[in-house]
């Protein structure tokens, strides 16, 4: 399963990098500790492994965020797709090959 997960507070002003780069610091250590996938990019983070995990992170990144914050906005997208693995690697490579065709 793929998941990509945005969140960040709304209550804590027009920055709000400290509190995303804490929460990307968490999914990072979650999911080497787990041994799953992730990547990071200026809009969300994109984290790889199967269901059960990814959506164990997502729950603690929203419990994280919800500790040091009244307000937050999350959004999830999910490809969940059956006995498929690195498709962080995959699919980027896919679409680079398609272009430089």
């Amino acid at each position: 399963m793929l998941a990509e997960l945005s969140i960040f507070p709304t209550d804590k002003g027009e920055s709000v990098s400290k509190y995303v780069a804490e929460v990307v610091k968490y999914i990072g250590e979650e999911c080497r500790r787990k041994g799953m996938g992730y990547e990071t990019n200026s809009m969300a983070t994109i984290i790889e492994g199967n269901p059960r995990d990814v959506w164990e992170i997502i729950i603690g990144c929203h419990n994280f965020m919800g500790a040091s914050s009244s307000r937050y906005y999350s959004v999830i997208k999910i490809d969940d797709r059956k006995g498929r693995t690195n498709a962080i690697v995959e699919k980027k490579a896919k679409i680079e090959q398609l272009i430089n065709r």
